[in-house]
């Protein structure tokens, strides 16, 4: 098989696997480079048609519309959402992509009419100029992002629709302002400085190549999720429980501060991709793995971290399938684990300690409605509201970090994001 059509046909299995939830990206993209023995450059074509079909896959499904006067199968589909990316968004040869993509329709593994996309390809590239111009609107999201959204104002469905086909930034966080200060000397300051102890890194191909990775000098952790332990205040000397710790960003922070720290992690391959962060960074903790809800623990603890299971939602530059992939989405179960693990942290807290709730979204049901919720039933714990300092716009008037997918002033992209600071009371 000639490498464009065997590159065009991974693409496609990648993409069939992603839509009906089969596999994650980084698990089946690594499989496939197994499997075909890919170089670097295939790779890198692979992996920026799947991720930018994913990201285009809303507009494209309009634009199938307009051509396709019938219902196509999942096959069909997925090779004119691939080949109409290539043509629209990432400016490919027409010829290769119409050519490949045609000889790709007529494997027989493939419920698709060679005839019927090649007769829409061909239209597609004449009007592709006027195609690209198409946008995603409100009505175009999945139900059930529609849903939990409604009461959000113009200017926040907006952000969210604007972070949909959006690349994002990678952020690094540093144990100490001396290894920014040398990281970014080393990078000869072309990148934008976020913190005394981070930085937003711009023109990046492997991020193994990024200076002093081997000595573990800083980690990967988004802006938004860094920001309630950067912003909370004397950790040493405390006892402190991270009850959902992989893949580690919020346990780095405390142990470049203190290692009074016991972790837990529910999920062996998870807790396996913590250890390798720990390991990395030279740290030398030990992670426990179970459930943190059902695990026995006799030990009280001055500060609590929970970063809860969720919808991922507002990491959707970074999971842009998580709008893709077919399926009925359970936030339910979510809303169940994350009051099960405030219940549990609740119980394991010592008088005037705190407990940090994050999740990586902006739903109400996620957020603020679920810290509503515990302080119901909850009547001797109140919030502890983080300081806005420099962080006017990030943290909202009942003291929460509470982000949108967004853009800052100075052009850095950041994750939507949620916390509260939860404090007992004596």
């Amino acid at each position: 098989m000639k490498k464009g059509i065997l590159t065009r046909k991974t693409i496609h299995e990648i993409l069939h696997a992603l839509k009906n939830n089969t596999s994650n990206y980084d698990k089946i993209l690594k499989e496939k480079i197994n499997i075909y023995k890919f170089e670097a450059s295939d790779i890198n074509m692979i992996q920026n048609v799947v991720l930018e079909s994913i990201r285009h896959n809303l507009q494209i499904v309009k634009i199938i519309k307009k051509y396709a006067h019938k219902k196509i199968n999942e096959d069909t589909y997925l090779l004119l959402l691939s080949s109409i990316t290539q043509l629209i968004y990432l400016d490919f040869k027409d010829y290769a992509v119409v050519n490949s993509t045609v000889e790709l329709a007529k494997n027989k593994k493939f419920k698709s009419y060679p005839g019927f996309i090649n007769a829409i390809l061909k239209k597609i590239k004449t009007d592709k100029k006027k195609l690209k111009e198409i946008n995603i609107e409100i009505i175009d999201l999945p139900r059930w992002i529609r849903e939990e959204i409604i009461d959000i104002n113009i200017l926040k469905k907006k952000k969210l629709i604007s972070a949909i086909t959006e690349k994002p930034d990678l952020h690094l966080v540093f144990k100490t302002s001396k290894n920014l200060n040398d990281f970014l000397k080393k990078r000869n300051h072309e990148d934008i400085q976020t913190s005394e102890l981070s930085v937003c890194v711009k023109n990046i191909l492997k991020i193994d190549s990024l200076p002093n990775y081997e000595e573990g000098n800083w980690w990967v952790q988004d802006f938004s999720a860094m920001l309630p332990l950067f912003l909370s205040d004397n950790l040493k000397n405390k006892d402190i429980l991270d009850m959902c710790a992989a893949p580690g960003g919020k346990s780095f922070q405390i142990l470049t501060k203190t290692n009074n720290l016991e972790m837990i992690e529910k999920n062996p391959s998870r807790a396996k991709i913590l250890y390798e962060n720990l390991r990395r960074l030279k740290f030398n903790n030990e992670v426990i793995i179970k459930d943190a809800t059902d695990a026995n623990i006799n030990k009280k603890y001055d500060l609590i971290i929970i970063d809860a299971p969720c919808s991922s939602v507002g990491t959707i530059r970074k999971n842009p399938e998580i709008i893709f992939r077919d399926q009925n989405f359970k936030i339910n179960e979510y809303i169940k684990l994350q009051k099960k693990l405030l219940s549990k942290a609740s119980k394991l807290l010592k008088k005037n300690g705190e407990i940090i709730y994050m999740v990586c979204s902006f739903f109400k049901i996620e957020t603020s409605k679920q810290i509503e919720e515990f302080l119901k039933l909850n009547n001797n714990f109140s919030i502890k509201k983080f300081s806005k300092n420099k962080n006017e716009g990030l943290i909202d008037n009942h003291g929460y970090i509470n982000i949108m997918p967004e853009t800052l002033n100075s052009g850095i992209k950041i994750d939507g994001f949620f916390a509260a600071k939860l404090i007992k009371n004596v």
